[in-house]
């Protein structure tokens, strides 16, 4: 228990992983806030409103398969992205994905008033929407020491709750003075997490060792034994 309290106290004091929390938490409260007041927007600003009579079913089908078509377009992207980031760096993958997000969002202020229009900048968003917050947990895997996984984990689902928790009042807010505000709001809070980002000094990803089993290993798992073996042994206890 000694020994974990001060693999913790490390931990708060690790700025990396304080940034790391911060990007984390704009990304979820951008997300949250854009993904609760998305269907509004459908209903109000493309007419897939849920109406009684000729049409209703239809606009609720519509509406649906909109959102669902982020969920898809994830589906299939989110291996691909976790893949390249493992392969060649996080930062090379979360940086030009938030970008990506960014611009498509802010590009539905005037293009998202169609139903193709949306259909297409929802297909593209479904691309990095769910794949980054797995590589972010990632990323602050990669920074940590051995032992403080759960409490790393832990101050990252605290940093996206807090900050998800507020962020579908402020769009509403937002949404109520202008529909176009809803995609104003959410790019910037997706260009304050590539900026606080682009300051953060990721690990380098280690590509797989093939040993002379034909197994795969890793750098860092190497790296981990060894700093483990330099660990006295009263302190591994």
């Amino acid at each position: 228990m000694r020994h974990q309290i001060e693999e913790t106290k490390i931990l708060a004091h690790n700025g990396r992983m304080w940034g790391i929390t911060a990007v984390a938490g704009l990304r979820g409260m951008a997300y949250i806030g854009f993904i609760t007041v998305l269907p509004l927007y459908l209903a109000d600003e493309l007419g897939l409103k849920l109406i009684e009579g000729e049409g209703g079913f239809e606009n609720l089908f519509y509406r649906g398969s909109l959102i669902g078509l982020l969920v898809l377009v994830g589906i299939f992207a989110s291996p691909v992205m976790g893949y390249l980031s493992d392969r060649y760096s996080r930062k090379l993958v979360l940086v030009p994905g938030m970008g990506v997000l960014a611009v498509l969002t802010f590009l539905m202020a005037s293009l998202g008033d169609t139903l193709t229009g949306m259909t297409i900048l929802l297909a593209g968003l479904g691309l990095f929407l769910y794949s980054d917050q797995p590589i972010l947990t990632a990323s602050a895997m990669d920074i940590v020491r051995e032992g403080t996984a759960a409490t790393t984990l832990g101050m990252m689902s605290t940093s996206r709750f807090i900050f998800s928790a507020v962020s579908p009042i402020i769009a509403g807010a937002l949404y109520t003075i202008n529909p176009d505000n809803l995609f104003y709001y959410t790019t910037t809070l997706y260009v304050a997490a590539i900026v606080i980002l682009l300051f953060i000094r990721l690990p380098n990803a280690t590509p797989p060792v093939h040993t002379e089993g034909g197994h795969q290993d890793h750098g860092h798992q190497h790296a981990h034994a060894s700093e483990e073996a330099a660990v006295p042994q009263h302190r591994r206890r």
